[in-house]
């Protein structure tokens, strides 16, 4: 077995008639470790199912007193290869999670073995918290990771992602490890779009990995050969953690643009693209169409997830490209069938797309009972007022205005002051880091959506105060109020 799968030559019958073989033992106390682990091994890489097989080995390896006969390379080819053909057995899963927890060390660990494990239990759906923990210790406690190749270090993020284990140490350790390589050359778009995930879904801050990517991405002739899911899931990868990257965006967004049709497209994958590129405030409107036409001509509305309805309606209003053929009867059709599946932040997004539809481009928006339902949630949302609001709103009643603070406007946005200047409403919008993509003065797309959309629809101007721009002042009063008296156009 082991050979016809290190040759990669696939013989079924074959497989079958050992797998039946060995299912029709009375036990297996006959097999060594490594045997147990070479024929589920030899079985998972010829991708060769046999259920039977499989639970019979799992039941008896499970039943062990322990697992000290087996060394590392073996018990990670165990929950490999019961991963690799999902295979369920949480006996085998939980029996090689306490072996590894009872080692007084994980020296004798190699990182295939590790990054293999690790990924094992994530694709498995098997949650085990200790065993992250004790080999995310043990990769943070390394010297160094030279010797972890570009698929360990990826998969090995992946799989802490993917199981929802953070582990700072273990992030930290292969960040500054990736950024150390004097290039990624050698990582594939699959491995450096997985370390993006990763990075973004574990919410670990590593500017310096981020833009190492992100360059690397640029030095490369040509992306056109990356995959659907390595674009979107790249770009999803920024703008969910907040990383600027410029050149980044707009190389996917060419990248895009030159493909004939986006017909490989998923809806998952048109969501997250669209939604990263609107978070960004990376507005395209060329990218944004081509996506659009792209959705007409499959006409498969019915097949995006509810989160990706509310999704992709927010992008579009962002953007404030028009694109009428996705936005009918059959896109309300949509969100009425799956109107009992939106969670708050959606029915907020959809709040907002209706006041792109109705208040800015004059066209039908939400039916009714959706609408009323979106906007009830849109206006509960409220937001814990900062210490910098506060410094600022009291810094406006010193120079002789009156403000209101936290004012609920027709269109159901609240602003954190509304002043009068010269007989004209002025909204004040005191805006902190998170109105901003990373450490730049960009903002993001959901602070332009709401200034444009008080401005156009409740008429009210907005006036922003930069968090940076104000903190430089310190504690002088004077300046700060001289700097309200300059954006507002105010004099006493």
């Amino acid at each position: 077995m082991w050979a016809y799968a290190t040759i990669k030559v696939s013989h079924p019958i074959l497989f079958r008639s050992v797998g039946d073989v060995v299912v029709g033992l009375p036990d297996l106390d006959a097999f060594k470790p490594q045997e147990i682990s070479i024929l589920v091994w030899a079985f998972a890489t010829a991708n060769q199912s046999h259920p039977t097989l499989f639970e019979k080995i799992g039941d008896a390896v499970a039943a062990l007193d322990h697992l000290s006969a087996f060394n590392p390379q073996e018990l990670s080819n165990l929950v490999w290869a019961y991963a690799t053909l999902n295979e369920s057995h949480s006996g085998l899963f939980d029996k090689v999670a306490l072996a590894i927890d009872s080692l007084s060390d994980l020296k004798a660990f190699a990182p295939q073995t590790f990054s293999n494990i690790v990924w094992a239990y994530a694709t498995a759906g098997q949650r085990n918290p200790y065993l992250f923990e004790k080999i995310g210790d043990a990769i943070g406690n390394l010297d160094e990771l030279r010797s972890f190749t570009p698929q360990a270090f990826s998969n090995t993020l992946w799989a802490y992602g993917k199981a929802n284990e953070s582990h700072n140490a273990l992030f930290e350790k292969i960040g500054n490890s990736i950024v150390a390589l004097n290039n990624l050359n050698a990582f594939t778009p699959q491995e450096l779009s997985n370390t993006l995930w990763a990075l973004a879904i574990a919410k670990v801050k590593s500017t310096n990995l981020f833009e190492k990517i992100g360059d690397a991405l640029l030095s490369r002739h040509d992306i056109s050969t990356f995959t659907p899911q390595n674009l979107s899931n790249i770009v999803w990868a920024y703008s969910k953690a907040n990383e600027a990257h410029a050149g980044l965006f707009k190389r996917v967004g060419d990248t895009i643009i030159a493909r004939d049709d986006l017909s490989t497209f998923t809806p998952q994958n048109i969501v997250n693209t669209v939604w990263a590129f609107a978070a960004a405030n990376e507005l395209r409107p060329d990218v944004f169409k081509k996506i659009g036409d792209a959705i007409v001509e499959t006409n498969d509305l019915k097949s995006f997830s509810a989160r990706g309805l509310a999704s992709l309606a927010w992008s579009y209003a962002v953007s404030n490209v028009d694109v009428p053929l996705v936005f009918n009867h059959q896109f309300i059709g949509a969100l009425l069938e799956k109107q009992h599946d939106f969670d708050e932040n959606n029915l907020r997004q959809l709040y907002q797309w209706h006041l792109w539809q109705t208040g800015e481009e004059s066209k039908p928006g939400l039916p009714r009972g959706l609408q009323e339902r979106c906007r009830h949630t849109f206006i509960d949302y409220h937001v814990t007022t900062s210490a910098l609001q506060e410094d600022a709103v009291g810094e406006l009643l010193s120079i002789g205005l009156n403000p209101m603070e936290e004012v609920l406007t027709q269109s159901g946005y609240r602003l954190d002051a509304l002043v009068e200047v010269g007989g004209k409403k002025v909204g004040i919008e005191v805006d902190g880091p998170s109105h901003y993509i990373g450490g730049t003065g960009t903002v993001n797309g959901s602070t332009i959506l709401k200034h444009r959309q008080v401005s156009t629809i409740d008429k009210i101007s907005i006036v922003s105060v930069p968090y940076w721009e104000w903190n430089k002042f310190g504690n002088d009063r004077s300046k700060k109020q001289d700097y309200l008296r300059s954006i507002l156009g105010f004099s006493e």
